[in-house]
């Protein structure tokens, strides 16, 4: 009987381990399994957003001008036709580290924050030593001031250079002016005017000869 006995616990100590062991190989499977079917790491800087502190170009980040904006007190309505123009100094593509491509053009909030992403890999040219990008103004936001932002790669160099375009007040309709409560959005002490050139004019304005 105390045999018996002894053989019956003997038996389900082994039973409990041998399922504890599978519990634990089976929660380890999970685990691993979650792990490695996680989505990329997606940073702040990459979002709609996203925070997009002010950069100190290296030294080699040199002549290269955003001709378009360059001056303040423009006003555009959100979602219009826009452009960015910029220009190149020609000694610059003798160097050892020649500027390439823009590799990302932003639209940034007056604090840093990434509003819409423009576009990437465009071209530095097409124009002589001129480029350009239009674009509709996708500023979903309040009114308010924005800026744009242009990373321009260079040859045999990880880290971009950074330039940023004059300041412009972005406006919406007045039907889009309401937030989800209803309440609709006033513009304070208004100090900007809206452009009475048409854009071919405003283009050729920036033209170089």
């Amino acid at each position: 009987m105390g045999f018996a006995f002894i053989l019956l616990i003997t038996l389900a100590i082994a039973t409990s381990l041998i399922h504890a062991q599978g519990t634990d190989a089976t929660a380890a499977a999970e685990i691993a399994a979650a792990a490695t079917s996680q989505e990329p790491e997606i940073f702040e800087y990459m979002m709609m957003y996203g925070y997009n502190p002010p950069r100190q170009n290296d030294a080699y980040c040199k002549g290269f001008h955003i001709d378009y904006p360059a001056n303040p007190g423009l006003t555009f309505e959100a979602n219009s036709h826009q452009y960015i123009k910029w220009s190149i100094d020609e000694d610059i593509y003798y160097g050892d580290h020649p500027p390439e491509v823009v590799y990302r053009a932003r639209i940034m909030s007056s604090g840093q924050l990434n509003y819409h992403i423009i576009g990437g890999d465009i071209p530095l040219r097409n124009e002589g030593n001129t480029g350009s990008v239009m674009f509709p103004l996708q500023v979903d936001d309040v009114d308010g001031l924005c800026h744009y932002r242009l990373m321009v790669k260079h040859v045999g160099i990880e880290q971009n250079c950074v330039y940023e375009s004059a300041s412009f007040m972005v406006v919406h309709k007045p039907q889009d002016r309401f937030n989800g409560s209803t309440v609709p959005f006033f513009e304070q002490n208004p100090v900007y005017t809206y452009s009475t050139q048409s854009m071919e004019a405003l283009y050729n304005a920036t033209k170089m000869t």
